[in-house]
Formats: structure tokens, C-alpha cells, sequence
């Protein structure tokens, strides 16, 4: 009896956690950065250009496993998530909580590649297209 009460006790934690994470995900889709609104449209421009009937999917402001982060973008069939960094990711603090993130991450076997503000705003379709392929393995 012991262990199917604390299972119902874990099991609402893990609800009331998933609430807010969702509710906190909705945010950060409403107020995202320049740079992740251009690189949206550029990954949608990718996929439509070249790949049309390759199946590329990625969700934006994935929640990764157990609600404990929130990736900027994520391509499930590759394992792999891509964050858009700020000015801010520069500070030892933040950084700390970056990597703890990609080790998070990396034990549940996704990578994370990380690209700043100023690297978005130089991508075009095809230079996105060749960083895609390179990082991914399209084909």
C-alpha cells in the first residue's frame, strides 16, 4: 500500500511540474528573440526548398525529458537540439547552467550545438542548407 501512495504522491509532482513547464514554454514561444524568429524562418525555407519530402522535423521550445529543460529547437529523428545564444550566455553563470544542460542532455544521448546571435544573423538558406548537413548528416 506504502508504494502506491508514494507512486500517486511522485506521480502529482510530476503533473503540477508539467503545468508549469507548459504554461512557461507558452511564454518563452510568445516572447522569443530576433534571432530565433529569423532561424525558424530559415529552417522552414530549408526544409521547403530542399528537403520537401525528406521528413525534417523539429519542434520549437522542446521540453527535454522530465520538464527540467526547455531547448530552443530539437530534431527528434537526429537527436539533436540547437540553442541560439545570446549576449548573456557569455557570463561564467550562465554558462555554468549551459553546460549542465548539455550534460543533462548528452546522457539522454542528444547533442546540443550552440549558435549565437551574430552567426544567425549571417546565415542565408544555402549556408543554413550546408550547416544542416554538416551537423546533422542530411542527405
Amino acid at each position: 500500500m506504502k508504494s502506491i501512495r508514494s507512486y500517486a504522491k511522485r506521480r502529482r509532482r510530476q503533473v503540477v511540474r508539467n503545468r508549469i513547464s507548459v504554461s512557461f514554454r507558452k511564454k518563452l514561444i510568445v516572447n522569443s528573440t530576433k534571432s530565433e524568429d529569423i532561424f525558424l524562418l530559415l529552417l522552414r525555407e530549408v526544409k521547403k526548398l530542399y528537403y520537401p519530402k525528406l521528413s525534417i522535423s523539429f519542434q520549437k521550445r522542446w521540453t527535454a525529458a522530465y520538464e527540467m529543460y526547455i531547448s530552443d529547437f530539437y530534431f527528434k529523428d537526429y537527436h539533436c537540439t540547437i540553442e541560439i545564444d545570446g549576449g548573456y550566455h557569455i557570463s561564467k553563470e550562465q554558462r555554468s547552467k549551459d553546460l549542465q544542460k548539455e550534460g543533462f542532455l548528452y546522457l539522454k544521448g542528444i547533442r546540443t550545438l550552440r549558435i549565437v546571435n551574430e552567426q544567425v544573423a549571417k546565415f542565408t538558406v544555402d549556408s543554413l542548407k550546408e550547416f544542416l548537413e554538416r551537423n546533422l548528416i542530411l542527405s
